[in-house]
């Protein structure tokens, strides 16, 4: 998959992706992440796919000024254990000394 963005509007973070068939596919840029020495992008569907929900988050890893899926299985592993770490602090009350 090549990496082409679209900078017209930074506040849109919008992507566009083509697979294997040269079709062209157009994502949001939710949140790029290190993990182990290495830069994630994380992306949802511009429009979401029907099959899949709307929720649905594709993690690719950067290698120079491509994107590319993850195919070592513990390498994707440890991507989705930082992100379920980093949910779980984002879910934790933060608390106020004395109260």
């Amino acid at each position: 998959m090549t990496l082409e963005e679209d900078l017209g509007d930074e506040t849109e973070n919008l992507i566009t992706l083509q697979d294997e068939e040269g079709n062209e596919h157009e994502f949001a840029v939710v949140d790029i992440i290190e993990v182990d020495g290495r830069e994630y992008a994380l992306l949802m569907p511009n429009e979401p796919d029907e099959q899949e929900g709307d929720d649905s988050v594709l993690v690719l890893r950067f290698e120079d000024d491509t994107l590319v899926m993850i195919e070592d299985e513990e390498e994707f592993n440890r991507v989705v254990a930082y992100l379920e770490e980093m949910g779980e602090e984002e879910e934790e009350p933060t608390r106020t000394p004395g109260k």
